[in-house]
């Protein structure tokens, strides 16, 4: 294998399309300058012919079995020429009902060197052990992803964002669709983080309602010693306890509804992202070719992955809303506690005689009250900046 880089420009982008076996029916001007085949030459061959020797198998199981479950498939290939060139691109990979179809770009983010390194790690542990040994799976968890779909994902946006920032910067002609996808993708990729944020601050405040249950308890077993005297603020303690419970509750609830937020916030990313491909790939080869029967696929493929985009946008929506129901239930919950902090401060002052240990207590509940009443007001400038981001 030579060490020579194939020329594979930035604002290109190319597809093949492939039989259900993996051979190539079809590929764009693109496809065959790069590999430095002529199409006829591979029609009906597989589509490894253009694969490099360096690649890992396990890429290739991963992206099968996607496709076999139909569903599309991202992933970072290392290909090469008819004459032993290499060239790297990332593949957004489709299946059909005869086929698949592979979209292709120039990875330009700072993850191809480290996923370089990755590959030949795990290509020599795979001639080592003779076979596919899970490395690359193993790898990409040890990198903080949850799972190929995490990676996957993640790589599509950091893909297409840094492609986009060259191409608006080069001003290409179509550059301003690249803006467009910015605008979008940028939005979404700020909501991840504002819910992450959000996941830590409730995981945060239900430690805080765990840890305030034990004032209760040694404040009730203290009032004890009181008698009838002390039973009104017995009670406001009791009701604290329980206002603590219920909304212990709801911040778990709330905590699920943020894990199905996040989830639909990556599926609503990688709709952008693979529609913003899809779109590129069609309108570019309405320039380069006259082909009926692949302008009609690809613009097929770009209407849907527009719809698809749409509905999980909705879906995203929905849960959104979800979010501002509970979120309403943890107001009223915290205008209960700080009504209980006031009454109870006032029942301690009726027992008429001074303990410092109740005393202790009492100013427990009340630097609570104060503390979650600033998270909840942190959790109302999160969702009033989701509502924006959204409406």
């Amino acid at each position: 294998m030579s060490n020579i880089e194939a020329s594979l420009l930035i604002n290109e982008i190319f597809f093949s399309k492939t039989d259900l076996n993996g051979n190539i029916q079809f590929g764009n001007e693109v496809f065959t300058r790069i590999c430095e085949f002529n199409l006829e030459d591979m029609q009906s061959r597989p589509h490894n012919i253009v694969r490099h020797p360096s690649m890992p198998k396990e890429v290739f199981k991963i992206l099968w079995s996607y496709l076999e479950s139909h569903k599309p498939v991202c992933s970072y290939v290392k290909n090469k020429t008819k004459n032993n060139k290499y060239y790297w691109v990332f593949a957004l990979v489709i299946p059909l009902e005869d086929g698949h179809l592979s979209i292709r770009v120039k990875p330009t983010s700072s993850s191809l060197k480290k996923i370089s390194e990755l590959y030949d790690k795990c290509s020599k542990v795979e001639q080592e052990v003779g076979g596919i040994s899970g490395t690359l799976i193993k790898s990409i968890k040890a990198l903080g992803y949850s799972s190929y779909s995490d990676f996957m994902i993640q790589s599509i946006v950091d893909e297409l964002k840094s492609r986009s920032e060259i191409i608006i910067n080069n001003k290409d002609p179509n550059y301003e669709q690249h803006r467009e996808f910015l605008r979008h993708i940028n939005k979404f990729c700020s909501l991840k983080e504002i819910s992450k944020d959000i996941n830590s601050l409730v995981e945060g405040l239900s430690k805080d309602f765990s840890t305030i249950k034990y004032v209760s308890i040694s404040l009730l077993a203290m009032l004890e010693h009181y008698g009838a005297e002390a039973s009104p603020l017995r009670v406001i303690v009791e009701s604290f306890s329980t206002w603590s419970k219920d909304i212990q509750k709801i911040l778990q609830s709330f905590i699920g509804i943020n894990k199905k937020f996040n989830a639909s916030l990556d599926k609503v990313r990688f709709k952008i992202s693979t529609y913003s491909l899809q779109n590129e790939m069609s309108d570019y080869f309405k320039e380069e070719s006259n082909n009926k029967e692949y302008i009609d696929l690809l613009n097929m493929l770009s209407q849907s992955g527009q719809l698809e985009s749409r509905e999980s946008l909705r879906d995203m929506k929905a849960i959104t809303r979800k979010f501002n129901n509970i979120f309403e239930k943890l107001q009223n919950s915290s205008l209960v506690m700080k009504v209980i902090k006031m009454n109870s401060r006032i029942e301690y002052g009726k027992l008429g005689q001074s303990d410092s240990n109740i005393e202790s207590g009492i100013g427990n509940i009340d630097d609570f009250v104060n503390s979650i009443s600033l998270k909840f007001k942190e959790l109302d400038k999160y969702f009033s900046h989701i509502d924006k981001m959204l409406n």
